[in-house]
């Protein structure tokens, strides 16, 4: 029978390698502990935002350590996709997003008004992406402050708990925002 334990709160959550596949001991968002056995996930562990209006992620991810990266966002209920180069040294990896300047048919725009998911996938290889988790301990971490780059809000989060998430806006005017 499956029984639910509590997670302690004095308690960090482990990670362990097995080869290509690791065994995690993790609090779920109900403060249960949860054991799992995966593949091995980009764990991203550090996030921060530019005066230019950039978000660069920063984490780990063990497997095929140096391998090159690509980065993958995608706007959801649309088909727009954008593929970004991701930075390695080891197993750390770095992600720049230039949110508020993303390269479009030659010119330079905003991210569009949506929701936009992350995943990342060995360069040039569709169809091998992975899903990346934000680090459960660093979470708090996560406000869902909205900033404001030019005419467009965005707010990073996480979304199913510890899935990366970036959410873009238009800064709506006074008469645009409906009665106060």
């Amino acid at each position: 029978p499956r029984r639910r334990l509590p997670f302690d709160a004095a308690s960090a959550e482990s990670r362990f390698q097995l080869g290509r596949e690791e065994i995690t001991v993790e609090q779920t968002r109900y403060g249960n502990v949860m054991i799992v056995r995966r593949g091995l996930r980009p764990v991203v562990d550090e996030h921060a935002w530019s005066e230019d209006g950039t978000l660069t992620l920063r984490g780990s991810f063990a497997d095929r350590p140096g391998q090159e990266l690509q980065a993958v966002l995608y706007r959801r209920a649309a088909t727009e996709v954008q593929a970004l180069p991701v930075q390695r040294d080891g197993d750390r990896f770095t992600l720049a997003i230039p949110a508020a300047c993303m390269p479009v048919f030659g010119s330079l725009q905003p991210l569009r008004d949506g929701i936009w998911t992350l995943k990342m996938r060995p360069a040039g290889q569709s169809g091998a992406e992975l899903v990346p988790i934000y680090d459960h301990a660093r979470l708090p971490e996560v406000t869902d402050r909205k900033l404001q780059f030019g005419r467009k809000t965005f707010v990073f989060t996480t979304t199913e708990y510890d899935l990366p998430m970036l959410v873009v806006a238009p800064v709506l005017g006074i008469a645009e925002q409906g009665r106060i």
